[in-house]
């Protein structure tokens, strides 16, 4: 940028009958605008682009003359001072349009968001100010280059479902969108809602992306990670966060579409307050009344449908970190309305209904049992609406096709929202039973989950995931332990054991130990924050069993203490110097684990014995700020084989043909690079 002072006319030379050049002025020290910019009052900048002159005459038409040169009135006959007029006048229309609209924008106290959102006339942003945040949305657009590696991609069943995660796949669909559909922009001039969509598309693609395509995505002039990072950070900045701008149908799909990508980047809370947003928002616009939205380009959908959806999405993670839910009627599940639903939809529906009212629970209330069997039934309802074969374990095997895959996904989620809501309603049955049905239900209930977990990061998902997943594999692992913590008998030196469930121990303690080692994966090469909550507390539960085994006796019950540095809810703790094991759920009072010695609790103090048997103090795991770290434990060699070497044990094969076994591997699963 040159200013005013630093500009020099070129020189020419002498014409006969030219005018002898204008006389410089004397400035003064730091003088550094035009005249016209003077007169105004304005301050005087210059743009790189145009050095000869200020960015004010440039918007204005006028000419920009330096203070330097004396200011000379205008030839006779010259129509400069209109043109000068007509210039002041669009400036100040243009100024008092940008003063209006950033007025909108600002939160007032005294107007509620409920009024702008309901006059969309006042909320429209003027034409310039669109193509302002158009211009700065656009920029955050790749490349036409890194667009051609992207869409070049091999595409995986996982992209394809995040990118049209707003409209559930029809039973039977017949095609499937290509990438190159999905990833491209609105047409020149389109609302900017409708760019930042094709953004937070392009970031939920980006997500979902396999390990396999780690070698094409280092084509790119950037980190594909930074790539995806910036346009939900921009569409988020410029777009989402505005109310005025996301009174639309494709307003609310754009904050669905943000509140997915943070669930999947493990931010919870992050997406939990999208889901809020997004429920308020429709709320505003008459979506829950069954008004509908208007729409940018002309999609018409049923209200009933997308505010189901929207519920749906908020119960989920309020039920994943504890949180209250934000809508607490349920018309997307009257009776009429159930009528005339698919049964899958109705099955989901009735899920939802289930989980808003397992949110209305007091931890105080966990075992009223008239409630407990209100919501038992309603679950019970729900799974009789699908058929038998429905309830297979799905498949996910790699060699399926993307529609086949998608179903089997879509199934896979919607037997794990099934079996969570199951175990959130009898897990406090595990600790004290109201009847031995209900804790074998959450028994169950956590074996069908762990199950289906381990199956799932068999199958070696993309980088980023539903991190629901993780957390809803620490409460069924904490049920299985607990399980068989709470129920062994006093005497089992024997080898021998007669209580609830002891011929299906080591099968659970066998899960329970996989699930540790792909927690620790995770933990080893990404310090993931969620596995390592997971691994900590598997090692915990997994070494007091071992105690268990050797005659050692615990006290495990709920305690109404809460920890203020909790942040997501699925944690576990030692206190009491290291004699209490706590571990923290959503929507449980804590759980106290403490080691008995003689039938009576071991009292804290200078001299009181470590949590684990025979452990000594050195091989304890050490606590690093709020949480305890995962680190391999010596005193444990079993444990530490296990994270070590996960799985690879021969398990006596030595008569199998290990080329048929690999044919039969690869053949089936597909080769890939080993993922966590």
């Amino acid at each position: 940028m040159m200013a005013a002072t630093e500009r020099i006319p070129t020189e020419e030379p002498p014409v006969a009958d030219s005018a002898p050049a204008p006389k410089r002025r004397k400035l003064r020290k730091g003088t550094q605008s035009c005249w016209e910019c003077k007169r105004r009052k304005a301050r005087c900048t210059f743009s790189p682009s145009t050095q000869d002159i200020c960015d004010g005459c440039k918007r204005r038409g006028s000419d920009c003359v330096s203070q330097d040169v004396a200011d000379l009135p205008p030839p006779p006959g010259s129509n400069k001072h209109i043109v000068d007029r007509l210039g002041q006048v669009e400036a100040l229309n243009l100024e008092i349009k940008m003063l209006e609209l950033k007025k909108r924008w600002s939160v007032s106290p005294a107007r509620s968001v409920a009024e702008r959102l309901a006059h969309p006339t006042l909320a429209a942003s003027s034409t310039q100010a669109d193509e302002i945040i158009s211009t700065q949305l656009l920029a955050a657009w790749p490349s036409p280059e890194d667009m051609a590696i992207i869409l070049a991609i091999p595409v995986e069943t996982s992209q394809i479902i995040r990118a049209v995660i707003c409209t559930r796949i029809s039973p039977n669909p017949s095609t499937l969108p290509l990438s190159a559909a999905l990833l491209q922009l609105p047409p020149t001039g389109s609302h900017p809602v409708l760019i930042a969509r094709s953004l937070l598309i392009l970031a939920s693609f980006l997500q979902g992306m396999p390990y396999s395509a780690s070698h094409h995505l280092e084509k790119l002039s950037t980190s594909w990670y930074n790539m995806m990072s910036r346009a939900v950070k921009t569409a988020h900045d410029l777009v989402t966060c505005k109310d005025d701008l996301v009174n639309s149908l494709e307003g609310i799909e754009c904050i669905m579409l943000e509140g997915l990508y943070e669930n999947y980047a493990g931010n919870l809370r992050f997406s939990w307050l999208a889901a809020r947003r997004g429920v308020a928002i429709a709320q505003m616009l008459g979506l829950s009344r069954g008004i509908k939205p208007r729409s940018l380009v002309g999609s018409i959908i049923e209200p009933n449908d997308l505010w189901f959806r929207l519920v749906q999405f908020d119960r989920y993670l309020s039920l994943m970190l504890g949180l209250p839910q934000s809508a607490l009627e349920d018309v997307y599940a009257r009776p009429d309305t159930l009528e005339g639903c698919l049964p899958l939809d109705r099955f989901l529906r009735l899920c939802t209904v289930a989980c808003g009212r397992l949110l209305q629970r007091d931890p105080s209330e966990v075992f009223d049992y008239e409630k407990a069997q209100n919501i038992d039934k309603l679950l019970q309802e729900a799974s009789t609406v699908m058929p038998a074969q429905w309830w297979v374990a799905p498949t996910l095997a790699s060699e399926k096709g993307h529609l086949e895959k998608i179903r089997e996904t879509l199934r896979f989620n919607d037997h794990f929202m099934y079996y969570h809501l199951l175990l959130q309603l009898h897990f406090p049955n595990i600790l004290h039973p109201i009847s031995e049905h209900d804790r074998a239900t959450a028994v169950t209930a956590s074996r069908e989950i762990l199950s289906r977990f381990l199956s799932f990061r068999a199958t070696r998902p993309a980088r980023f995931y539903c991190r629901g997943v993780d957390l809803i594999a620490f409460l069924s692992c904490t049920s299985l332990c607990l399980a068989h913590i709470c129920n062994a008998p006093q005497d089992t030196t024997d080898g021998r054991s007669s209580y609830f469930s002891a011929h299906q121990r080591l099968s659970d303690r066998g899960m329970v130990e996989q699930a540790l080692v792909v927690m620790q994966k995770l933990v080893d090469q990404y310090n993931d924050e969620i596995a390592t909550r997971v691994a900590t507390l598997l090692k915990h539960l997994l070494r007091i069993q071992n105690d268990i085994t050797l005659g050692v006796r615990y006290k495990v019950a709920f305690s109404p203490e809460t920890f203020l540095d909790d942040d997501l809810g699925y944690r576990v703790k030692l206190t009491d110097q290291d004699t209490v094991l706590n571990i923290c759920l959503p929507h449980f009072w804590v759980i106290r684990i403490e080691r008995l010695s003689d039938g009576m609790l071991i009292p804290t103090g200078s001299n009181s014995q470590p949590l684990y048997h025979r452990l000594p103090q050195d091989e304890r795991p050490c606590s690093i700020g709020s949480q305890d770290a995962v680190v391999p434990l010596p005193g444990d060699k079993e444990l530490q084989d296990l994270v070590q070497y996960p799985c690879e044990e021969s398990w006596a094969l030595n008569n199998l043909d290990f080329t048929l076994l690999d044919n039969c591997m690869w053949g089936s699963l597909g080769t890939g690079t080993e993922t966590a």
